[in-house]
């Protein structure tokens, strides 16, 4: 991946490597897709200050790693939009709710399984904090070498100005040191116009030019505008307005805003955040202190499983009270340790925060810098290159200025150079031929002498006689200056004619330097040669020093006038004696050079007679020498003869060698090319082979490499199709335990519930039927007592006997009476009790039908028959306490049958209420969409609010809205004050419950929807009216019902108080 990391919010991008091999343009490209900030408001940098260049490919920086990021930055003006952290957990709140709620449940094995599913979702998100902490923390530090590298291009662009602003000044003040020779140069410029324009252009230099001849009275001037008329006008104009403008004032300037713009870079305030270090480092203690705290939550949240487990294995009731109660102080403590990590996190989000706006606040500071810093950069350089035209403006003009005396100066030197070249050809064709004649004579006598000493036993004494000396100066050069334009004494004179002010460049020296001859040096002794030289250059010197001295008194002369034509007279008479003197000299001189003359022809007369001489006995020796070699040589000549026998012998025989040795050289040849070829053949055939042989080795190992990759891949599979089993086993052996379990959990309870119900039942019975024993018993007792007292009042004994049996016989059938009550009673209690049974499944139908309407009176109703019920419940009592409960069975069997007639009527009219209200819109029971009136009702089984809908969904209601709704969350299995309320949907989220034990006591995996609403404002319109109508039908059924209540209860008082009367 190629990471990117934005400074300004302190959040990374990732992209696809394949990136790095497009330019930077592309990646800002991309970075503008998911950032949405625009290519031209990012700038990149890499750790060290280094700018991508947009043209240059991201791969050649040494950067994109996840420890060294590209650094983006936004030049955008607004305020940095921090993202927050992910939350994937619960919030604190929650945790906080939760827990509350877990301490109140009793000591069971499913509070210790709750609690500890509790604490390890406590655990896990503490460890999630803790996660979000480090991330914070790494985008502070990764934010902190961003800044680095702001700081570090920022140093590198003040340096770049200010070396460019070095550089600007020194050139400037170079340029303000020549100011003055330039606007002399600019001054002159009329002037060498008009004198170019005085300038003839020869026609003899057309030759040389592509353009052709030059026509005749073209000056240097009009020659010059030939190409761009006008301008030189406009360079000279040009270059007038730039001296102008580039003063010293502009240098002041510049420097004045190079020194007020580079002082703020380098402020340390802006550039180092104080504080920063330290600030990091006590972020990383807070890191550290929370993942110990995270250790010791994880240390809490195991011991809550090992404890789980240990009173699973135990299964010993008598341990739950403790183990609850250290439940309850470790989940407060683990409650603390969350509140700390939530409180790291906040305070770490809270630094980055801070942090952001702090660099976003420093970003805007770099960006106005170094745009002002931009700005002086691009005045620098405009400058810079105004003052690079300027110089090449006035370097025109000094060429222009230069012209004339260059252009004469030419043609001076083309005719010196003419004439010189005249001059020395005709002296190198002297020596030349000179030269030859010499080498010619010599080479001539060397082979005269070598013709007498051939044959001599001498030759080997004197080695190298059979040299001879190598040709030197025999040939004469080319004319070198043959290109040299046809120049001459005419043209200088034309020349001076029309500039005679510029006549002293035209000055073609006139005297020429000897060249030396062959018979002067020949004449000369070596000895007088140089007495000769000396002499010369000093009546150089003396004829020199006269015409300079003549030169300087004519110029005084005319310069001083009248005033000093005395002081000229007896200079000019100083200056003919110091010339008589020089004359005087000079003859003298020249007598002495007569003199060495003569005695230089004597000595050389002398050395002539010597010469001949010697030259006479050399010849005689030389005669006698050739007769000499005369023989030798015929001697050699026959020996000569019979070696070229010899040889022609040996030629024959070294011919057939040879074409011997040329067979055997082609033989090789063709060998050696065979040889080339074979082996050439043989090398293809090898690389072929080897080829073949690479080939199939690399698709052997890829087949092999294949067959791994497969093996490795089914291996994974199957591995992993294993674990999958084994987990899901796992965790379907630990759903089967836990359903078992809790299907355990609630036999035991049901069973519980059941026997407790059954206990109360036969208590009541056992109630009831010794309060009829008891009273039964005080009724017989009553009768006894009467029967005593109608005995007593009898007068005999016999008639007491007599009327034993009558007086007795009432008892008896005032039992046998009460015996028959009793087996009457019987059925009318079953009767009474299959009355009570549908006297409360019709509560049941109206709280229903009131968690489904909404309506005030429902309720009202459903209280109203609560109260029927209770009044039943207290005439039954009251009718079962008296002995002629049954007196009047018919009454109850009609009371009944009246009771199920007024049940059947009151179903019948709420179902008509309900459906209306439904048809009407007012309440949705189908759908709960945003808008949609529904009904909120209490599910006691889940111990929540949620929506009522015919759905396969569940949907809750947000604890956040009960407030609102008048509503209150319920805990410990309590029931709500209000069960139900009608409100708007105002939005809804899908979820899934995750973990076991969850606060809507559903199974894990389960999917449901959680609402939000608002309170409902009951219109006033024909809507209202509707509901109340519908509302009133439902309370007159109730009421009817409620009077069915009554009339039942009524008659059952009668009935008692009629078998009261009886008795």
């Amino acid at each position: 991946m190629l990471y990117v990391f934005l400074v300004n919010t302190g959040h990374t991008l990732t992209f696809d490597m394949q990136l790095a091999m497009q330019t930077v343009a592309v990646l800002k490209s991309k970075i503008a897709e998911s950032s949405r900030i625009p290519p031209d408001k990012q700038v990149l940098l890499i750790s060290g200050g280094e700018w991508l260049d947009s043209e240059a490919r991201v791969g050649s920086y040494s950067a994109g790693t996840d420890t060294s990021p590209i650094f983006l930055f936004s030049k955008q003006g607004e305020p940095p939009q921090l993202m927050p952290p992910t939350d994937t957990m619960q919030t604190s709140d929650e945790i906080e709710d939760q827990v509350a709620g877990s301490l109140t449940l009793p000591p069971s094995y499913s509070t210790v399984v709750s609690r500890s599913q509790l604490a390890q979702q406590i655990f896990e998100q503490g460890k999630e904090q803790v996660r979000q902490c480090d991330q914070l923390i790494h985008e502070q530090h990764m934010q902190q070498q961003g800044w680095s590298a702001v700081v570090a291009n920022t140093d590198d662009t003040s340096q770049q100005l200010e070396n460019t602003g070095v550089s600007f000044t020194s050139q400037f003040e170079k340029y303000l040191t020549e100011r003055p020779a330039h606007y002399e140069l600019v001054a002159a410029f009329e002037a060498d116009l008009q004198l170019l324009a005085r300038i003839p252009m020869l026609a003899e230099l057309g030759g040389s030019l592509s353009s052709g001849p030059i026509p005749e009275g073209t000056s240097l001037l009009d020659w010059i505008s030939t190409h761009d008329t006008g301008r030189l006008e406009d360079v000279c104009e040009g270059a007038e307005t730039g001296l102008e403008q580039l003063n010293p004032d502009l240098l002041q300037k510049m420097t004045t805003e190079l020194r007020q713009l580079l002082d703020p870079a380098v402020n340390a305030e802006m550039t180092e955040i104080r504080g920063l270090e330290e600030r990091l480092m006590r972020l990383d203690e807070l890191r550290h202190r929370a993942q110990t705290t995270v250790s010791e939550q994880k240390e809490l949240a195991k011991a809550f499983i090992q404890n789980q487990a240990r009173a699973s294995c135990v299964n010993d009731p008598s341990v739950l009270p403790d183990l609850c109660a250290s439940h309850c102080t470790q989940l407060q403590v683990m409650l603390e340790k969350h509140k700390v990590l939530v409180d790291a996190r906040r305070r770490c989000a809270k630094a980055k925060e801070e942090l952001s706006s702090n660099i976003h606040a420093r970003l805007a500071w770099v960006i106005s810098v170094q745009r002002r810093m931009n700005e002086l950069t691009g005045t620098l350089l405009l400058n810079s290159e105004r003052l690079k035209k300027l110089r090449e403006q006035l370097a025109i003009l000094a060429t222009l200025h230069q012209a004339p005396t260059l252009y004469l100066t030419a043609v001076a030197e083309v005719v010196r150079r003419r004439q010189f070249t005249g001059r020395f050809l005709e002296w190198a064709g002297t020596i030349a031929g000179h030269a030859a004649a010499v080498h010619t004579a010599e080479t001539a006598a060397r082979a005269r002498f070598a013709a007498t000493f051939r044959s001599h036993f001498f030759r080997s004494v004197f080695p190298g006689l059979e040299q001879v000396p190598p040709p030197f100066a025999a040939v004469c050069p080319t004319d070198y200056d043959a290109r040299l334009p046809v120049l001459g004494d005419q043209h200088v004179q034309w020349l001076r004619e029309a500039v005679p002010e510029l006549a002293h460049l035209l000055d073609v020296p006139e005297e020429r330097p000897p060249l030396p001859l062959p018979g002067a040096a020949v004449s000369a002794p070596p000895h007088h040669g140089p007495a000769v030289q000396e002499l010369r250059d000093g009546l150089r010197a003396v004829a020199k020093a006269v015409n300079k001295e003549v030169v300087q008194f004519g110029d005084a002369l005319g310069d001083a006038g009248d005033r000093l034509a005395r002081a000229v007279a007896a200079v000019a008479a100083a200056e003919r004696q110091r010339a008589e003197e020089l004359r005087q000299r000079v003859q003298s001189l020249e007598e002495q050079l007569a003199a060495q003359i003569s005695e230089r022809e004597a000595e050389q007369a002398a050395a002539g007679a010597a010469h001949e001489q010697t030259v006479r006995q050399l010849t005689l020796e030389q005669t006698v020498e050739l007769e000499r070699a005369e023989e030798r040589v015929s001697r050699l000549e026959q020996e000569l003869e019979e070696q070229r026998v010899t040889a022609g012998r040996l030629r024959a025989q070294l011919d057939a060698g040879s074409d011997r040795e040329r067979i055997v050289a082609i033989l090789e040849a063709s060998f050696q090319e065979r040889e080339r070829k074979a082996v050439e053949a043989c090398a293809d055939r090898l690389r072929a082979e080897q080829e073949v042989e690479r080939r199939a080795a690399k698709e052997a190992h890829d087949a092999q490499l294949q067959r791994h990759t497969d093996e490795q891949r089914t291996k994974l599979i199957l591995e992993w199709k294993e674990v999958s089993e084994k987990q899901k086993r796992e965790i379907e052996e630990r759903a089967a335990r836990h359903v078992a379990d809790l299907q355990a959990e609630q036999a035991r309870q049901a069973e519980r519930q059941a026997a407790q119900a059954v206990a109360e039942k036969q208590a009541a019975v056992q109630a009831v039927t010794d309060r009829l024993r008891a009273e039964h018993r005080a009724e017989v007792q009553a009768l006894r007592s009467r029967f005593r007292m109608m005995t007593s009042n009898l007068g005999s004994p016999s008639d007491g006997s007599s009327e034993n049996l009558p007086v007795g016989s009432p008892p008896s059938e005032g039992g046998a009476r009460q015996r028959t009550d009793s087996g009457r009673r019987l059925p009318t209690l079953a009767e009474r009790d299959s009355l009570l049974e549908q006297l409360r499944s019709a509560r049941r139908d109206v709280l229903s039908a009131a968690r489904a309407h909404p309506s005030a009176e429902l309720q009202r109703a459903a209280e109203r028959l609560a109260d029927g019920e209770t009044r039943l419940l207290q005439a039954e009592t009251a009718a079962l306490a008296e002995p002629a409960g049954g007196s009047e069975p018919g009454l109850d069997a009609q009371s009944v049958r009246r009771l199920q007639r007024d049940n059947e009527r009151l179903r019948m009219q709420l179902s008509r209420s309900t459906s209306g209200l439904l048809e009407r819109g007012q309440v949705s029971i189908m759908s709960c969409n945003d808008g949609d009136l529904v009904l909120i009702v209490w599910d006691a089984d889940r111990m929540h609010y949620r929506v009522y809908q015919e759905a396969s969904f569940l949907f809750f209601v947000h604890a956040d809205c009960l407030e609102a709704l008048g509503l209150q969350q319920q805990q410990q299995q309590q029931q709500p004050r209000r069960q139900y309320a009608v409100a708007e949907v105002v939005s809804h989220e899908f979820c899934q419950a995750r973990k076991e034990g969850n606060r809507y006591r559903v199974p894990r995996g389960t999917r449901f929807y959680r609402v939000r609403v608002k309170p409902w404002t009951r219109p006033a319109s024909s809507g209202s009216a509707a509901a109340a109508a519908g509302a009133g039908s439902s309370s007159s059924a109730v009421s009817d019902l409620s009077a069915s209540t009554r009339r039942l209860s009524l008659r059952s008082a009668e009935s008692v108080e009629s078998h009261e009367a009886a008795s």
